[in-house]
Order: C-alpha cells, then sequence, then structure tokens
C-alpha cells in the first residue's frame, strides 16, 4: 500500500472566493496538476491527458476539457509537442524555498514561445506512437531527451519507475528522474536499491517528496551492497583460570 503524499499549495487558492468561482470542480484536476508538477519549475514536462484520465479515473473529453478551462481561466498555460504536452503553471512558488518568488510569471519569453510542428491538436497525439501502445500511459518513454541518453528501454528505469508508482504515488518521469537513473546505472545500483532506500529513508529520516528524493540514500545502499565491510573477527573470551592467572602475573590478586 502506498503510504499518504501531501500536495503543497498556495492558502489564497483555498480562501479566496474568486478562486472557488474560476475553477468549480476543476479544482481536482488542478490539484493533480500541482501534484506532478517539477518544485522547481512549476511545469509538468510530460503532460498527455491520457494517462491522467486514468490515473484520476475521469473521461479522458473530460480531462480535455477541463484543461482548457483551466488554462482559459489562466492558471496554467499548455505547448503542444508531437506526443505529449507541457504544461506551465502560472505565478508558481517552489515549496521548499522561503524567499516567495514567483516563477512563470504574466507575459514571460518562454510562455509565449511559439509551438514546435504538430501544432495545437488539443492533445490527440498525447503519447500513443507506434510501438507504445502495449505500455501503460504512464510508462511511455517518447521523448527526447530519454531516447538521446538511450535508456528508453533500460528495465533500470522501468524498475524504478514502477516502484516509486507502488510505494509512494504515481508521477510522470521528467528530465531529473532520468539524469537520476542514468548515475544509478554508472555506480552499479539495481532496482532493490531504490527500493530498500525509499523504505528505509522514509522510516528512518522522513519521506521523500520526489522520485529523486531517494537518490543519495540509494547510492548509499548500493555502495553498501558492493563494498560490504569484512567481518569482525571476535577473539574467544578467556577461562576464568586465564583471568586468575593474568591477576597472579599483574599483581592484581
Amino acid at each position: 500500500m502506498a503510504r499518504k503524499t501531501w500536495v503543497k499549495l498556495k492558502r489564497g487558492l483555498l480562501i479566496d472566493p474568486k478562486h472557488r468561482l474560476a475553477l468549480g470542480n476543476r479544482i481536482w484536476l488542478y490539484l493533480y496538476i500541482l501534484d506532478v508538477a517539477d518544485w522547481d519549475t512549476g511545469k509538468v514536462i510530460e503532460w498527455r491527458d491520457k494517462a491522467a484520465a486514468d490515473e484520476l479515473q475521469m473521461p479522458l473529453s473530460t480531462v480535455r476539457t477541463q484543461r482548457r478551462e483551466i488554462e482559459n481561466e489562466g492558471y496554467i498555460s499548455c505547448r503542444q509537442y508531437a506526443d505529449r504536452q507541457t504544461i506551465t503553471i502560472k505565478k508558481w512558488v517552489n515549496p521548499r524555498e522561503y524567499s516567495g518568488q514567483v516563477y512563470n510569471a504574466e507575459g514571460s519569453v518562454e510562455e509565449y514561445a511559439p509551438q514546435e510542428k504538430g501544432g495545437d491538436n488539443e492533445g490527440v497525439n498525447e503519447g500513443y506512437n507506434e510501438g507504445a501502445q502495449n505500455l501503460t500511459p504512464l510508462h511511455i518513454n517518447h521523448i527526447s531527451h530519454i531516447t538521446d541518453q538511450g535508456i528508453k528501454d533500460n528495465g533500470l528505469f522501468d524498475a524504478c519507475s514502477d516502484i516509486y508508482k507502488a510505494l509512494k504515488r504515481p508521477f510522470l518521469p521528467n528530465h531529473k528522474f532520468v539524469d537520476m537513473v542514468n548515475r544509478f546505472e554508472q555506480a552499479g545500483v539495481i532496482a532493490e536499491d531504490y527500493f530498500k532506500a525509499i523504505q528505509d529513508q522514509d522510516a528512518e529520516s522522513g519521506y521523500g517528496d520526489q522520485p529523486t528524493s531517494y537518490e543519495k540514500w540509494t547510492l548509499g545502499v548500493a555502495e553498501k551492497r558492493l563494498n560490504p565491510p569484512a567481518p569482525t573477527v571476535r577473539k574467544p573470551a578467556k577461562s576464568n583460570l586465564e583471568l586468575l592467572e593474568e591477576m597472579h602475573a599483574n599483581g592484581t590478586l
């Protein structure tokens, strides 16, 4: 059973009635977007409406309609690619930072960058390229930075992804997760190391909030597995006779 996780959000979303009126029942999809966003950038790099619909157990048409409505209300912006979208959350504040710095403000250059070839097809081609139909939506990794790094078909990537989803929560793999798995490969990490790290870290030092939160602990688990300490050789305990003889020799008896 997955452990409880929490969604960070600004309190104004709860107490300001304008948000209640603007979002209505779309609040659930918006909270899901907040949950899967990268905290450092306020973006969901690999958004696919079908994946969200499966996770939320909502009709695909409802997710697509609500996503467009949330965008029209100014809470997010969507950039269409050939097989995915990138969602940018407007006026994002990183929950880890205490500065209150606002990212993705209105009118940023990146926000209004032109779309890549493929246009705004409203998510019709979201991750169902030939050869990917046998994967669940959240396992589809047809994005350039994964393919370029050569781990698209790597078992460790899929295993770590499945482990985090089983122990923690669903998520959409991003470039940070890809980089972490690449470092795992170089360090000789196996899937069992990641599994053990999640369990041990959550038990001893608190829950991680992202799949990459367990990287250092995983590397430590792998290091201990690959380089186990030499067994300690214990000297046999001295007998009573030996202790008496030693005390006579030392003049203590």
